[in-house]
């Protein structure tokens, strides 16, 4: 439920709190941390279930890769793909989805997760189809 800010805080709150008391977190914990609770947030986000005793080293490093990574595309240029026509009458129907899935793979929406997960082959969605999707993204 806290934010990066907030984790932020409350890892220098503690460190502020016990100075001498010997209590330190390593920078490197607080980073597994941050990732820790990115991972979760994302989990909840997308409504993926997700059990606290799964969570261990190599699961943190691997959303803390996922975590640089969405920092790292937050920075980039976002017009590098066209806006695709509007669908008219007389558009052919096949180029104009691979148009609009390809700008929607370009474009990211709620946690960073790029918005063609909005466009689905089947009429009731798998939650499993969805995180898969959003682990692939």
């Amino acid at each position: 439920m806290l934010t990066e800010v907030d984790l932020n805080h409350l890892i220098k709150q503690i460190h502020g709190d016990n100075q001498g008391a010997g209590l330190f977190i390593p920078f490197a914990s607080q980073q597994y941390l941050q990732a820790i609770r990115f991972g979760a947030n994302r989990m909840h986000i997308i409504g993926a279930t997700y059990d606290v005793n799964d969570i261990n080293e190599p699961l943190a490093e691997m959303w803390h890769k996922s975590m640089k990574v969405e920092k790292e595309a937050s920075s980039a240029p976002t017009d590098l793909v066209k806006v695709p026509e509007p669908f008219k009458k007389d558009t052919k129907w096949k180029q104009w989805k691979e148009s609009l899935t390809t700008y929607l793979h370009s474009k990211n929406g709620q946690a960073s997760i790029p918005l063609v997960y909005i466009i689905r082959d089947e009429d009731v969605p798998s939650p499993e189809r969805s995180m898969l999707r959003f682990m692939i993204s």
